[in-house]
This record gives C-alpha cells, structure tokens and sequence, in this order.
C-alpha cells in the first residue's frame, strides 16, 4: 500500500464527511419545518466559500447543466447534492443486477431517504444517508451514516469543472 495515496486519501474523505454534516444539518431543519426537501446544493469554492443553493429548474438535465455552469463560474471544488430519494438495495433481496433497471418508486421493499451526494475532484464521491420514516401523519429521520463509492455515475455526478488540457 502506499502511505502517500493513504494519507492524501484521509483527509479528502473527512473533507466530504464533514460537508455532508454540516449540509445535513440544513436539510435536517427544511425537513423538519416543511415535512418535506426539496433539491439542494451546497458548493465549496476553491477560496473555501460556501453556499446553499436550490435546484435551479425543474427538469433535472437542464438542472445538471445550469449546476455545471455556475460551478464552473464560482470555482467549485467540492459539493453535496441533497434531495429526497428512494432507495433499494441487494440487502433487501433484491438481485444486484435488477437494480439498475427497477423502477424504485413503485417497488414494495423501496426506502424513502434522504440522500447526500458529496463529490471531490481528487477523492471520487462519499454518499451520506438519512432514512425517512413516516407515521401517522407525522415523519422523522434516522441517523446519518455513509457509504463509500468507487463508481458512480448519473446526472448530478461529475459536476465539477475540469482542468483545461493544453493543446498543440
């Protein structure tokens, strides 16, 4: 293993841990005052600037794209997208390869959470999540945990601007 990679590693993933704990604070506070999230983005410039945003439209391509250009714009080096979500995985019996092509909104075994989305330029994507349980009319959140991702793809991943290459 090489120490250099390990150590350059630790600190980056505490940099998105603790971005996503302090976004989830906020999403904790809308969640509770609204009984619902709407979608959320939490930048870092590179001068270390942070601000809250909402989704900037509707449709979730033209989101994405209006997302890249502002992050591009502001010189964003990291951020967690929040938003409600459903969620399944292999743990509930559900094969690995069904979960790429089920529709989740309408599947029995389905968990409603909130779900935080954290990305680096150097250390890849750290997903925090929070289960939504609700009762009687009334709706709460379970604790925060995170799970780590080697590869992740979809509209609201690889949002950061990329370093310009040279050409000759």
């Amino acid at each position: 293993m090489d120490l250099r990679n390990a150590r350059a590693y630790a600190p980056a993933m505490s940099k998105l841990r603790e971005l996503i704990k302090r976004a989830n604070a906020t999403a904790e506070f809308l969640f509770y005052k609204h009984g619902r999230l709407e979608p959320i983005w939490h930048p870092v410039t590179k001068n270390g600037d942070e601000f809250i945003t909402p989704q900037p439209h509707k449709d979730k391509d033209f989101a994405a794209l209006l997302i890249r250009i502002m992050f591009n714009a502001e010189g964003v080096v990291r951020y967690v997208y929040i938003d409600e979500a459903w969620q399944l995985s292999s743990e509930d019996g559900v094969p690995q390869e069904d979960l790429e092509t089920l529709d989740y909104a309408t599947h029995p075994k389905r968990r409603e959470v909130i779900q935080f989305v954290a990305e680096d330029a150097t250390e890849g994507v750290l997903l925090g999540l929070r289960r939504i349980e609700r009762r009687d009319g009334k709706a709460t959140l379970g604790p925060l945990h995170f799970e780590k991702f080697g590869e992740v793809g979809g509209r609201f991943v690889g949002l950061l601007p990329q370093p310009h290459k040279r050409t000759q």
